[in-house]
């Protein structure tokens, strides 16, 4: 057990800010975890790799906000501010952009993957 894990099993938590490198399963276990013992805080995740299908799983866990580290000094406050207020999940801008057009670059692949059978007239053979 982690040293947070320990800690939010003790007392009671609003607001967890995890500062990680990049997304991985280890950060991935970390928001589950805080968010199946206390739904009701709210975890914000700064770091500096961000790849859009582990934000994606960290958003699917649970994560209300997230802030690249280069931009940590103007995002953290709007970050706790709109995460605060209900306003989830937060993402930058940009990152928000990201996640949109992957969204759209995988729904239009999904498509062109299915097939629409076409009207065809049996004829019986007599």
């Amino acid at each position: 057990m982690s040293q947070l894990q320990r800690y939010c099993k003790k007392n009671q938590v609003d607001i967890v800010i995890l500062v990680h490198f990049k997304i991985d399963l280890k950060v991935l276990k970390q928001i589950n975890h805080l968010k199946t013992r206390n739904p009701d805080a709210k975890v914000i995740l700064v770091n500096m790799v961000h790849e859009m299908q582990s934000l994606t799983r960290a958003l699917q866990q649970g994560l209300d906000g997230y802030v690249t580290r280069g931009n940590i000094s103007t995002e953290l406050n709007q970050a706790l501010s709109e995460v605060i207020a209900g306003q989830i999940p937060y993402l930058p801008e940009q990152v928000a952009n990201k996640i949109e057009k992957s969204k759209q670059e995988n729904l239009k692949k999904k498509e062109s993957l299915i097939s629409y059978p076409t009207e065809r007239k049996l004829s019986l053979a007599a």
